[in-house]
């Protein structure tokens, strides 16, 4: 599999995520192909070439591609989560309330491993209530981007949580829409840049 690379320039169209031939989406950077987009915010603030994406981001993307159906996007209907077990305590799933031209973002579900590297419990909290102050606006402009696109997006920065922001941490947003067309969740699979895998704790082994 070759690598893949997150973009600062490609908005996916919705019949693109939900592809079922397995190809990533083509956008040439360097020599690789992109399949999702790069918060604006990540690269303002880093100024550097799109980051190589680790190959468990592109696992939940083809495994949502290859549950949708065609031509649109998946649903929390079509996710059976026994098919990623070892990946699901990094999931967050983010309820998109939709309210004209201001949407919001409630965490309906946050993985296992989330919930201990925050060392707290914010499922039922919209963003802004979850998260520190100063990460709330990149946060939301990251999930309105989605809404937005139809397109994953990837981003880089501390953990948003109190006393837990020497934690470098890392996610990619994948839209969901439960009749295919209407992005109405967000699918989050969180990492930590360096470890071994996506497992938090490797860099204390």
């Amino acid at each position: 599999m070759s690598e893949a690379y997150a973009t600062i320039s490609r908005h996916v169209e919705p019949q693109d995520l939900s592809r079922r031939d397995g190809e990533n989406i083509s956008t040439e950077i360097g020599t690789a192909a992109s399949w999702c987009l790069l918060s604006a915010s990540h690269t303002s603030r880093d100024a550097i070439d799109p980051p190589t994406l680790r190959p468990q981001f592109l696992k939940i993307y083809q495994y949502l591609q290859s549950v949708a159906p065609e031509g649109r996007f998946p649903g929390r209907q079509h996710i059976d989560p026994l098919d990623f077990h070892d990946l699901l305590t990094y999931v967050n799933l983010i309820d998109v309330e939709s309210e004209p031209e201001n949407p919001r973002f409630r965490f309906r579900l946050v993985g296992t491993t989330q919930t201990i590297m925050a060392k707290r419990d914010i499922a039922g909290l919209y963003v802004e209530e979850a998260v520190l102050p100063r990460f709330a606006h990149r946060i939301i402009d990251n999930l309105k981007r989605v809404v937005e696109t139809g397109s994953p997006l990837y981003d880089r920065f501390s953990m948003p949580h109190p006393n837990r922001e020497f934690i470098d941490s890392e996610r990619v947003y994948y839209p969901l829409a439960s009749d295919g067309e209407n992005i109405d969740m967000i699918f989050v699979l969180n990492g930590y840049y360096g470890a071994g895998g996506l497992d938090p704790f490797d860099k204390k082994k």
